[in-house]
């Protein structure tokens, strides 16, 4: 997954390495916009969803073979105007969204 969004906030050159979204980076309040964007095999999936701060991770860790993880920037935006089931529904939608297509193009690769 590669996290792009609209206007820049700074973000560290470690958190610039692959990442996996995990149930502890969905959170409930927020702050910045996250676009997902995912290309395996040709084919090219993006979503959008709400976070509360740029996601990082101290893991490299890969979610299949020949699909590339990597972290741009993190950006402000205005989604923290949305509720908290909202935000946290939203990320979710998102995770399973681009979780489904890998699987189903892994399964006709």
């Amino acid at each position: 997954l590669s996290i792009k969004c609209r206007t820049c906030l700074p973000c560290d050159e470690e958190d610039k390495k692959r990442f996996i979204f995990r149930p502890e980076a969905i959170q409930s309040d927020c702050k910045v916009c996250v676009t997902a964007e995912s290309e395996y095999a040709g084919y090219k999936m993006e979503g959008r969803a709400c976070m509360q701060t740029c996601p990082t991770s101290s893991k490299v860790e890969p979610t299949a073979p020949g699909i590339q993880n990597n972290i741009a920037c993190c950006y402000q935006d205005m989604c923290n105007c949305q509720s908290k089931r909202g935000s946290t529904t939203n990320l979710f939608h998102l995770v399973t969204l681009v979780s489904v297509i890998t699987w189903r193009l892994l399964i006709h690769w």
